[in-house]
C-alpha cells in the first residue's frame, strides 16, 4: 500500500471509494448513511488549496490498478494556528493500522507547518475511533451536543517521535487499531461545490475549506438538504 498527497487525477478513485463504503461507515464519516458524493465535490476534495487544507489518500494495488482504500485531511481554522482533521478507512481495510498511520501523517504535516492544535469531532457512538485518538495522544472534550465529542491534541512542532514522511510512502503492517477508524470532521462543503460549478467563489472560506457558515459543515447537526 502507498500513502501520498491527493491530486486532481484522483477524482474517479475518490468517487468509487465513497461509493464502496457501507451505510455504517458513511454514517460515521459524513453524519448520514445514505451520503452520496457529487463529482463537483470530489474535484474540490482532490484539488485542495494548500493554504487551507492538506489531504492524503492510501492506495492498494488491485487487479492491475491502484484502488483508494482510505483518506485523511485537515483544514486550517481562521486563526491560522488550529486545524480540524478527519479520516475514513474502507470497510475491507479497517483494523490493519491504516488509520493510525494516517493520523500520524496528519500530525507530522501539521507540526511541520507550525500549527499549535489539531482537533476532530467524533460521534459518541464511534468508540473505536475515540479509543484510537486517545492512543494517539488526543484528549476528549465535551461539545454542545451529547451525540458528538471533540478529540484534541496540542502540537509543538516536535516530530522526533514520528518518522520522516516523504511525499509518497509505503505502509507496513502495524498493530490493528479497531474496526472503525472514522471521523465526521472536515469535508468539502456541498454548497461551495455547487457554487464552484458556476465558477463562483465560496462566500465564507473557499471551496476547499471546512466552512462554518454553511449547513453542510460537520458541526451543523449533520442535517442535509
Amino acid at each position: 500500500m502507498t500513502l501520498r498527497p491527493v491530486c486532481p487525477e484522483d477524482v474517479e478513485r475518490t468517487l468509487r471509494f465513497v461509493e464502496s463504503l457501507s451505510y455504517g461507515t458513511r454514517y460515521f464519516r459524513f453524519g448520514r448513511g445514505d451520503f452520496r458524493l457529487e463529482e463537483a465535490e470530489a474535484r474540490c476534495i482532490c484539488s485542495p488549496n494548500p493554504t487551507e487544507c492538506v489531504a492524503f489518500i492510501v492506495l492498494a494495488a488491485r487487479e492491475g490498478d491502484e484502488q483508494e482504500v482510505a483518506s485523511g485531511r485537515y483544514c486550517l481554522d481562521a486563526d491560522g494556528r488550529s486545524c480540524e482533521f478527519a479520516l475514513v478507512v474502507g470497510d475491507d481495510w479497517q483494523g490493519n493500522g491504516i488509520a493510525r498511520r494516517l493520523i500520524a501523517t496528519l500530525i507530522d504535516s501539521a507540526s511541520r507547518r507550525g500549527l499549535a492544535r489539531m482537533y476532530g469531532r467524533v460521534l459518541a457512538t464511534n468508540r473505536s475511533m475515540i479509543a484510537l485518538a486517545q492512543r494517539m495522544g488526543f484528549h476528549l472534550k465535551p461539545t454542545e451536543s451529547r451525540a458528538v465529542v471533540e478529540v484534541e491534541r496540542l502540537l509543538d512542532g516536535d516530530t522526533t517521535t514520528l518518522p520522516p514522511m516523504p511525499p509518497t510512502q509505503s505502509i507496513d503492517g502495524t498493530a490493528p487499531e479497531g474496526p472503525a477508524c472514522l471521523l465526521p470532521g472536515p469535508q468539502v462543503c456541498r454548497n461551495a461545490a455547487r457554487r464552484a460549478k458556476r465558477g463562483a467563489d465560496h462566500p465564507a472560506a473557499g471551496v476547499n475549506a471546512s466552512c462554518r457558515a454553511c449547513p453542510w459543515a460537520p458541526w451543523a447537526n449533520h442535517r442535509r438538504g
